[in-house]
């Protein structure tokens, strides 16, 4: 995908390249690992660079991780540390994985910088030591180079991997839904998740237009909803005052149902997509994560109550 070559006074000794990226959801935190190769040159071919003598050690391997606006991420460090001694006849080729832990918050972070519609761009600085002859050679010694790998990911992949990590059913709604098949309410379960898919990709309208697809006479699906909606429609008729008894009266259901009301007016702009007639409403990420999540409450709600 990507490489760097280990340079010593201008002399290629070797390289670094990094084929891939992934991300593991482990307990508590996140796991961004890098597949990557290394390889270090035949020691016929480093002899004859100046200050240098066989055999070569490079070892101590980290990878500084920044993202595309210059922010620091961490260093990627391989499970254990990695020594590699140069061959006299042929170059030595190993495969290691790096990985890099990083929590909830740098994660959501890296999400907010994306806004749902760039790609990534990951920048990778190979630090190390370099052994020769006996002479310890510290990385930041002007006698070593590695140059910074850039890594592009696409968004379509890197949206993939977030889904296959679990990251987009536990950071962006962050609610326990039932995904039972037999469940009156799963293809309202299942338009809720094309909802995240949509913020993931930053399509906010489209995501606020399937949370409206998921409460739409949503208290239609059971009876004891249709009740509590038509005690709360009730309620609306006759003058102020007895409007306002009869709201008094309401059950907690029936005022579920008016926050339904609510919230599926404010979804419905995402159809029609003006604002008092002055123009295309502007939804951003923010705004659908908030409808989202409001939905997912409602939709989880609703779903105990019929599930018991």
């Amino acid at each position: 995908m990507a490489k760097s070559q280990i340079e010593v006074s201008s002399k290629i000794i070797g390289n670094i390249e990094i084929n891939g990226i992934f991300i593991s959801k482990e307990l508590g935190f996140y796991r961004l690992g890098m597949q990557t190769k290394i390889t270090i040159s035949r020691e016929e071919d480093i002899n004859p660079i100046q200050g240098l003598t066989t055999p070569v050690i490079f070892g101590n391997l980290a990878l500084k991780v920044t993202l595309n606006n210059n922010k620091n991420i961490g260093y990627a460090f391989p499970e254990s540390p990695i020594w590699l001694k140069s061959i006299e006849n042929t170059p030595v080729v190993r495969l290691f994985n790096f990985y890099i832990d990083i929590n909830q918050q740098t994660l959501d972070a890296i999400e907010e910088a994306r806004d749902g519609k760039n790609d990534l761009v990951f920048t990778c600085s190979p630090q190390g030591v370099l052994f020769s002859g006996g002479t310890f050679r510290p990385h930041l010694s002007p006698n070593l180079m590695c140059r910074e790998i850039e890594i592009q990911i696409p968004r379509s992949d890197w949206c993939k991997k977030l889904v296959d990590c679990g990251y987009c059913e536990t950071m962006i709604v962050e609610i326990n839904i039932s995904n039972r098949q037999n469940s009156i309410l799963s293809d309202r379960v299942e338009m809720l998740k094309i909802a995240n898919e949509k913020l993931l990709s930053g399509y906010y309208a489209d995501a606020v237009a399937n949370c409206r697809k998921v409460i739409e006479n949503i208290f239609d699906e059971d009876p004891e909803f249709k009740e509590a909606k038509e005690k709360s429609d009730n309620a609306k008729i006759g003058n102020e005052k007895e409007a306002k008894q009869k709201e008094k009266k309401l059950s907690k259901d029936a005022r579920i149902y008016r926050y339904n009301e609510a919230l599926f007016l404010i979804e419905c702009l995402s159809i029609h997509n003006t604002e008092n007639d002055t123009g295309d409403v502007n939804w951003n990420r923010e705004d659908a994560k908030m409808i989202i999540g409001s939905t997912a409450l409602l939709l989880q709600w609703l779903t105990a109550k019929i599930e018991g």
